[in-house]
């Protein structure tokens, strides 16, 4: 098991680039809040770090935590395709956020092949996809593997994503109860 976080603490644990100055490094120094030495030279961008994977068996409670900057979604020529990565991966554990916020990632904020994600009074904004449920598996439109397990989001914020704030391939549906979509309107898409 793996706890993250305080639900009680006033200081937010953060999970980022380290060209991120706006949290760590040493204010007693010259260069101040700056990580990683290099003054305003870099800052922080979506894929600047991969992915954090939970597997089958696996289990993570994750309170007042900051992931951001994370992810991955990249061309390659050599292949002529992108290849993807979710900042979150779960293949399989039981995770549950709370009060957290999982922003700016290069592609999904959270994947979810497999096993259950609980997310309460929690932000995923400013992604590609903000959580997405991923069936995987088979050839020629059947799957060969279960459905991508459950996912609860309430009383949280979803917004600035651009594709979708929750998208699915399955037939299981997202429970998403309370929610703040970027609109007084609800959730939307032009499709």
């Amino acid at each position: 098991t793996l706890i993250v976080g305080d639900a009680s603490s006033d200081e937010p644990v953060v999970l980022t680039s380290w060209k991120d100055d706006a949290v760590g490094g040493d204010p007693s120094t010259s260069s101040g809040q700056d990580t990683n030495g290099d003054g305003t030279a870099t800052t922080p961008q979506a894929g600047d770090w991969r992915t954090i994977v939970f597997y089958p068996g696996s289990k993570a409670t994750i309170h007042n935590t900051t992931i951001r900057y994370g992810g991955l979604h990249r061309y390659s020529v050599f292949w002529g395709t992108y290849f993807d990565a979710p900042m979150v991966s779960n293949e399989g554990g039981n995770l549950s956020f709370t009060n957290s916020r999982i922003t700016d990632s290069a592609y999904e904020a959270i994947k979810q092949t497999a096993g259950t994600t609980t997310i309460l009074r929690s932000e995923l904004a400013r992604s590609a996809f903000g959580l997405s449920l991923v069936q995987e598996g088979g050839t020629g439109g059947s799957t060969s593997s279960p459905q991508a397990g459950t996912a609860t989001i309430r009383n949280s914020s979803i917004h600035d994503n651009f594709y979708y704030g929750i998208s699915t391939n399955t037939t299981t549906p997202v429970t998403a109860i309370g929610n703040w979509w970027g609109s007084a309107s609800g959730p939307t898409h032009e499709s």
